[in-house]
């Protein structure tokens, strides 16, 4: 940097000029890194926000699913027991999906990397389109539409690639070709070509629907853009469903094209490089679609029809619905069991009787589960120890397995996933006969729907009835989807026609007003500690018994009383009690 001045003598005339030069070498190099970290700054926000505004938009999808099947189910509208097996397996697809992406929302270093990381894995295509098509078959049919899936040749059953980015394409190009098309029908075809230098996996979305004109091909898969601004008031959407499949095709090293001529009909073309798995079997459409329907009606596993070589087992946990629904399907699959409340009773009882596996819920009072683990392993205690926790964020498991866990299995429990863990462990016995209590249960034949459901007189007892009566006694009148979804009784997902399974709910019941006034009366206190460990029983608990939306009004709460959102949590609490009053235990039946 130059500065000159003029010298001034005697009488005001000029002597001479005075300058100087100073070496800012240093200030600008700290400007420069300014700017480059103003940039990135503003280039991981970008990101974030455009990562957020995609998996709306993702999560919209199988969302829409088990909100519709669920409604039909509500609705009675089922005409078989084989029909309604099917919407549940649905609900369950599309549920798990949904919990895939949001274990991606839950890993923000792709967002602050700004890159999406894909896995490969082996992936079943045929039997992902078939899913894929009778998710979104509901819709088509409504519109009076044909969907359907073929193949042109025969195609690698297995391939490798990354299976929930892969089904979220075909989800959004199906829903937007569904979308556009009003008679016709529209096809999923998938085919293999190949090229000099490998062979691609090209699959077709084609419809017969409004198509477009030439100069809107360009933009379209720009994000929150479509075919033009009426499109937009006429069919809804926000417009990133075509921008996040191109995204995903393109970071599989593919792409996605299109071709389209206006009132004929539109053909999406997705193209990715071809890894057939190791055991991949080439077959066609038509046979995939023969082994689909067989296995269709395959169930998970059932507690009253696995048995387990003989262990015995500790089941650690705070909540009294947690231990009685675990303990009951392990003594079904043959296991001994026994109870602790806390991970100081835990260790007292580990030094009196041997076990074979310990279940340990991690969050605890006295003792939790972390420092209970800890102290086993560092006594000598060699023993499995699988963790139990309603924590599933990024790291949660490793924090688990630091303080000497051996597994790891996460509230609300998921029975399938709890016995196959333990089978692995102690091994399955094909000899032992089913326990008779669940060999005389069978399951109740389909019923009136929920929405007139009545209460045993052997089970009646006192806020239960209140609460039945309150659902009975609301009138169904209101347009509003609040007011329907007030209206609508809330029953359990367990099997409520078995007696054991029922009891733990009605207890559950029985309690929940208890801890909904003590939520209030440390709300009026503001008493974070009291709030929050009342808020983790619900979300662990209220899932476990087959409560799932009390489950995610506790995990709201206790993320509410984390940041002191005190205004927050009061509004949960009333969703809680909203909730509370729409309970229903529908009436037993032994057919």
């Amino acid at each position: 940097m130059v500065n000159c001045s003029p010298v001034l003598g005697n009488g005001g005339t000029y002597r001479g000029v005075l300058a100087s030069f100073d070496d800012v070498t240093l200030l600008e190099e700290k400007k420069k890194e300014l700017h480059i970290a103003k940039e990135a700054a503003e280039s991981a926000n970008q990101a974030k926000s455009d990562f957020l505004a995609n998996m709306s938009h993702e999560i919209r999808t199988p969302m829409n699913a088990v909100l519709g099947f669920t409604d039909v189910l509500r609705r009675g509208m089922a005409a078989s027991a084989e029909q309604q097996e099917h919407y549940l397996d649905t609900i369950h697809t599309n549920g798990t999906h949904l919990l895939g992406l949001i274990n991606d929302i839950l890993d923000l270093s792709k967002v602050e990397a700004g890159h999406l990381d894909l896995e490969s894995t082996e992936t079943p295509l045929h039997k992902m389109a078939f899913e894929v098509v009778e998710v979104l078959s509901v819709k088509a049919r409504e519109k009076g539409i044909t969907l359907n899936y073929e193949s042109a040749g025969k195609v690698p059953d297995l391939i490798l690639s990354d299976p929930t980015r892969l089904r979220q394409i075909l989800t959004n190009l199906l829903g937007n070709a569904i979308k556009f098309t009003s008679h016709g029908g529209v096809r999923l075809v998938s085919r293999v070509v190949k090229n000099r230098h490998q062979q691609v996996l090209v699959i077709d979305i084609i419809d017969t629907g409004i198509g477009m004109q030439p100069e809107t091909l360009g933009r379209l898969f720009n994000a929150f853009v479509q075919a033009d601004s009426s499109t937009t008031r006429k069919f809804g959407g926000t417009g990133l469903g075509l921008a996040i499949s191109r995204k995903f095709a393109q970071a599989m090293e593919g792409d996605i094209s299109v071709t389209s001529e206006l009132g004929q009909g539109t053909t999406f073309t997705v193209m990715v490089p071809l890894l057939s798995a190791k055991d991949a079997r080439w077959i066609d459409a038509e046979a995939a679609g023969q082994e689909f329907r067989k296995n269709r009606t395959a169930r998970g596993i059932d507690p009253s029809q696995l048995s387990l070589k003989a262990a015995r087992v500790l089941v650690v946990d705070d909540g009294e619905p947690n231990r009685e629904l675990i303990c009951l399907v392990l003594r079904r699959a043959g296991l001994t069991v026994d109870e602790a409340g806390n991970g100081a009773e835990a260790i007292t009882a580990i030094e009196g009787a041997k076990y074979d596996i310990v279940l340990m819920d991690m969050q605890m009072p006295v003792k939790d589960g972390y420092t209970a683990t800890s102290e086993l392993r560092k006594s000598g205690y060699t023993m499995p120890i699988i963790a139990l926790t309603g924590h599933a964020m990024k790291g949660d498991e490793e924090k688990c397995r630091a303080a000497g866990c051996t597994g790891y299995l996460t509230k609300p429990v998921n029975i399938d996933e709890l016995l196959q863990t333990m089978a692995a462990i102690v091994g399955r016995d094909a000899t032992r006969p089913l326990p008779a209590t669940a060999a005389a249960v069978r399951p109740a034949a389909p019923r009136t729907p929920p929405a007139i459901a009545t209460i045993s007189s052997a089970v009646s007892t006192g806020p239960i009835d209140r609460i039945v009566n309150a659902v009975r006694l609301a009138p169904v009148t209101s347009t509003s989807s609040v007011r329907q979804e007030e209206a609508c009784p809330l029953v359990s997902t367990l099997p409520m026609n078995d007696p054991e399974f029922r009891e733990i709910v009605v207890r559950f019941i029985d309690r929940l007003d208890a801890q909904a006034e003590r939520m209030r009366a440390a709300l009026a206190n503001k008493d974070a500690q009291e709030l929050a460990n009342l808020a983790h029983w619900l979300k662990g608990a209220g899932g476990t018994v087959g409560f799932g939306l009390l489950s995610t009004v506790g995990k709201d709460l206790e993320t509410s009383i984390k940041s002191r959102d005190w205004v927050g949590a009061g509004d949960l609490l009333d969703q809680l009690e909203a909730h509370a009053r729409r309970i229903v235990v529908p009436e037993l039946s032994l057919v």
